[in-house]
């Protein structure tokens, strides 16, 4: 009797149904099991948010996460009502799909290019053309003076608008925020 008892006591019992052994011996684990036994319904989402998941498959997005300076700009992949996904990809390196939590993220932008001509590009070379030839003509009467000023300014900008439809000037990002949590 002594011997069945033993062997019992070191054969397991089958169990009815598969339970998770790594997380028996936290305690937080068999409190998390008895506090909530279905999970909770998902709050709703802020209109913040909602713009988030209207966003399209291949969109360019920038993430900034809590706790960083710079946002990560990124190719918009999938949202949840938790979590971000999007493909980034690094110079030199291959894309690589990235998973945002909702509470990481500190803002979501929308990344558009933009190409715009600089009033500055057009004014600086006018402004240096207008007092090269106004410095030129300075011993002329008032009247001289002013056409010189005139006309080097109108040579400085058509040298700077020729040269700028050679050359267009770069592109850059312009960004919008759509979701900033609350």
């Amino acid at each position: 009797m002594l011997t069945l008892t033993a062997v019992l006591i070191l054969l397991p019992a089958p169990s009815p149904r598969p339970v998770n052994t790594d997380l028996l011996d936290a305690p937080s684990a068999t409190h998390q099991q008895q506090a909530t036994p279905n999970p909770a319904p998902s709050q709703t989402p802020s209109s913040q948010w909602l713009k988030v998941e209207s966003l399209q498959p291949g969109d360019p997005i920038a993430i900034l996460q809590t706790g960083r300076h710079s946002p990560i700009p990124c190719h918009f992949d999938d949202v949840t009502d938790d979590t971000l996904t999007c493909i980034v990809s690094p110079p030199f390196a291959a894309p690589r799909r990235v998973v945002y939590p909702l509470h990481s993220i500190g803002a979501v932008y929308t990344e558009e290019q933009v190409y715009t001509h600089s009033i500055a590009l057009i004014l600086v070379p006018a402004g240096i053309g207008a007092f090269l030839l106004g410095a030129a003509c300075k011993d002329g009467t008032a009247g001289e003076i002013l056409g010189c000023i005139t006309l080097g300014g109108a040579i400085g900008a058509t040298v700077a608008a020729r040269t700028n439809a050679v050359m267009p000037p770069r592109p850059h990002i312009r960004r919008r925020e759509i979701y900033h949590p609350p």
